[in-house]
């Protein structure tokens, strides 16, 4: 579209000084010398108030000269015409030069609103051929393509000798009459659509899913029709979804939206959601677009879920003992998960053979579990306290069917139980308090093996059964030991110092030890003041 305002330039010239005095002087003559005279203006001469007379008063020296003055000058002024396409024209953002370089002439102007470029006047002070150019300043830039053409403006201007104002013939026009064109046009810009894709129910595969970016009425995007496929993407490992770019080259709204192409299946069950995504165009006065992105209907999530037929899958364990032939059912063993809480629970069989009730998984991945003994050590078993780990993962066959694959990190889970080869025994004695009515205390006794050691102790606040240990024993045999009163002196007390021996013995019957102690009187007495006799 253009833009102009419909006047066309031209040429004025006014007068300068007309009317005006010439002072008394001398004048230069033509053919040389100069003249002295005393001039005067006569009015309305020829119709002319611009004709200058001198009283004849030659230099001899020079015969056959006449009289020369110099012409009155001639303010000129100029137009030019400015015309633009893509734009409205801008106020005073273009300037123009006129230049005769012959005569060191120069001029600049601006364009109005209206495309009009008015030069300043230019003074013409003596006579001859002018010869003016006008061109445009500027350079491309900011969204204009500005003309370089030059145009040529020729007149000639006579100088009469004697004083009147200059004769201006008729300009020509050698270029035509100076108009230019100055187009404004606005760089297309990309923009680039993008969508996110969230799953459930299984990790995310790599370019599995795609979508598709459609132009809905979009009258600007020669590309793009109503409802029109404009180009399709697939998201990555990270569920970015990013689309070729698509170019905008004009201003105004854009209307595209966003749907997954690829359909639900047996696995799958993709998400159907249209989401629209606007662009807003618009000139920024510099010869590009500026865009706003908007999104009716929020950013563009997709979620797909999956889901196929659960499966079952059976942990097993393995239990073997040392010392002792394995008892069916005698240890339970646990299945955790990997928020470490028990699922369910197990007993051997006389094989040693541990099965967990199936497991039912429902999702494809990596699931963790772990395997551990639940039944204590005691005196007769030392159990195997190990965890084992059991990573099963589940994965789709292919035909919707989810298959699982069991490895372990730890080994294979197999616990080994030892029976104890050895007994254990408690070692015995007596306390009695003698004394009328004691205050309380404690009494700590030892008891000592054969090697002088501290093998067991206790505390009594009163009177009963000191009972010290249990001793443990890996050999038949009769094992002999001290008891000894090991508290420090209690005020208001006398404690019995005196140490018993106890003996305990240890036999074997079909590979079990078995411990007893020979039941002597082992009896400690401590007194409290004057004790009359032993309470």
């Amino acid at each position: 579209m253009k833009f102009s305002a419909g006047v066309s330039p031209k040429f004025v010239a006014t007068y300068e000084n007309i009317g005006r005095n010439i002072p008394g002087g001398s004048a230069r003559l033509r053919g040389g010398g100069r003249a002295s005279a005393r001039y005067k203006r006569l009015q309305n001469v020829n119709g002319r108030s611009d004709v200058l007379f001198a009283n004849n008063n030659m230099d001899s020296s020079h015969p056959g000269s006449t009289a020369y003055f110099p012409p009155q000058p001639v303010n000129v002024y100029f137009t030019a015409k400015l015309e633009t396409e893509g734009a409205p024209i801008p106020d005073g953002r273009f300037t123009f030069q006129l230049d005769d370089l012959e005569h060191d002439l120069h001029a600049e102007a601006s364009n109005d609103a209206n495309g009009d470029i008015v030069f300043p006047g230019v003074l013409l002070t003596k006579g001859g051929m002018y010869d003016f150019i006008v061109r445009q300043l500027q350079l491309d830039g900011n969204g204009w393509t500005t003309d370089v053409s030059t145009f040529r403006i020729n007149f000639f201007a006579t100088d009469h000798g004697n004083g009147s104002v200059l004769t201006l013939g008729e300009p020509q026009y050698p270029d035509g009459l100076p108009v230019f064109y100055n187009v404004y046009s606005i760089a297309p810009t990309d923009v680039t659509v993008t969508a996110l894709l969230t799953v459930e129910g299984a990790p995310l595969p790599d370019g599995r899913f795609e979508f598709g970016l459609y132009g809905e009425n979009n009258e600007l995007l020669s590309s793009a029709r109503s409802d029109d496929l404009i180009s399709s993407a697939r998201n990555d490992q990270n569920g970015d979804i990013t689309f070729p770019d698509v170019t905008l080259d004009a201003e105004g709204t854009y209307h595209f939206f966003v749907r997954q192409l690829t359909p639900s299946d047996s696995e799958w069950t993709t998400d159907a959601t249209t989401y629209p995504v606007d662009f807003n165009a618009s000139d920024d006065g510099a010869g590009a677009l500026q865009i706003i992105a908007s999104y009716p209907n929020g950013q563009p999530i997709f979620n797909n879920v999956y889901s196929i037929a659960p499966t079952d899958t059976t942990v097993t364990a393995i239990v073997t003992v040392t010392g002792a032939q394995l008892p069916n059912g005698r240890f339970e063993f646990g299945l955790y998960n990997e928020d470490d809480e028990l699922i369910s629970s197990a007993r051997n069989d006389a094989s040693g053979d541990v099965a967990f009730p199936d497991v039912i998984l429902d999702t494809v991945g990596v699931h963790r579990f772990f395997v551990r003994q639940l039944t204590p050590s005691d005196d007769e078993w030392l159990v195997d306290g190990s965890s084992y780990r059991i990573d099963i993962t589940v994965y789709d066959d292919g035909s919707g069917t989810m298959q699982t694959a069991q490895d372990y990190p730890d080994g294979p889970p197999v616990f080994d139980n030892v029976y104890r080869a050895w007994q254990a025994a408690t070692v015995s004695a007596t306390l009695k308090i003698c004394g009328y009515n004691p205050p309380p205390a404690t009494f700590s006794f030892g008891l000592y093996n054969e090697a002088g050691q501290l093998v067991a102790e206790t505390d009594m606040s009163g009177s009963g059964e000191i009972a010290l240990g249990p001793v443990e024993f890996d050999t038949p045999g009769r094992y002999s030991f001290r008891i000894r009163q090991i508290s420090s002196s209690i005020p208001g007390w006398t404690l019995d110092s005196r140490i018993r021996t106890a003996t305990v013995i240890v036999t074997e019957r079909e590979g079990v030890l078995q411990a007893r102690m020979r039941p002597d009187m082992l009896v400690f007495v401590n007194k409290y003041g004057s004790c009359p006799g032993i309470a």
